[in-house]
């Protein structure tokens, strides 16, 4: 099979899984079944959660600005159904019901590798990260005596709800980026009623998050790979605009991002 003309100029591989480890990890199959350079350098980011996209995504972004000849491939493998469990323990049902496998990649570059661009491409204008003052354990993922177990309580919508306001108010402030400039909406779906709140919170009429809503229903929540399935999404909606994107995690984490996007 001839190599792909990226696979020849990717100088990093940033990976992320919250669903398993071993040791050598999946970036060294990916380097040598993709005929990867052994030089590329690899950086693992593990169990960050459902907001791990916008935490490669940065460190992809701190990677091309020190580097401007850097080309970041990034890939999240999360495989939740390896952790399913019996029990009537109403959260991990919940858990059980909502997550899901999923695996994504994407290439992230500076201008001097416009050539390998998808078209329509999203362009990185900023990203924060707002770790909650209360929270820390209403979501957390921990290894038990019959493997992982994830605690997702009921307060985390709350929770979230009441946060978000002022980490989108800052993440705003800090690019300089107006409100109105904003058009298209990638909050992680982490089930329905984050949704509901996360639309209040933001101010949203209803719909307004109707991508998150359909990738929800159709794929469900596949944990830190979820962001790239939406963000595809949103780059092939016809209307341009600014994209604002937020996860949550353990901790609680709050991790945000603005993308300009040109329109399809």
């Amino acid at each position: 099979m001839t190599p792909a003309p990226w696979q020849s100029r990717v100088t990093h591989l940033v990976t992320a899984s919250c669903t398993g480890f071993t040791a050598p990890g999946f970036d060294v199959t990916l380097l040598r079944t993709l005929g990867l350079s052994p030089r590329v350098e690899r950086t693992h980011v593990g169990f960050m959660g459902c907001f791990a996209g916008f935490s490669t995504l940065r460190l992809a972004r701190t990677i091309c600005a020190a580097d401007p000849s850097a080309l970041v491939l990034i890939v999240h493998v999360e495989l939740c159904s390896l952790h399913v469990r019996l029990s009537n323990d109403p959260e991990i049902v919940v858990a059980n019901c909502i997550f899901s496998d999923g695996a994504a990649a994407a290439l992230v570059g500076s201008s001097r590798h416009e050539d390998l661009a998808q078209q329509p491409q999203l362009t990185l204008v900023g990203a924060g990260s707002f770790l909650l003052p209360e929270g820390d354990s209403d979501m957390t993922w921990s290894i038990g005596n019959f493997g992982f177990h994830m605690r997702l309580s009921a307060r985390v919508p709350h929770l979230l709800a009441k946060y978000l306001p002022v980490s989108f108010q800052t993440l705003l402030q800090e690019t300089g980026v107006p409100r109105d400039a904003i058009r298209h909406w990638a909050v992680h779906p982490g089930g329905a009623a984050i949704l509901r709140n996360a639309e209040r919170a933001l101010g949203l009429a209803p719909g307004g998050l109707a991508l998150a809503r359909e990738l929800l229903r159709s794929h469900g929540n596949m944990s830190s790979t979820t962001l790239w399935f939406l963000l595809d999404r949103i780059r092939h909606e016809p209307a341009p605009g600014v994209v604002y994107g937020c996860g949550f995690g353990p901790g609680l984490t709050l991790e945000s991002a603005l993308l300009t996007h040109a329109g399809a």
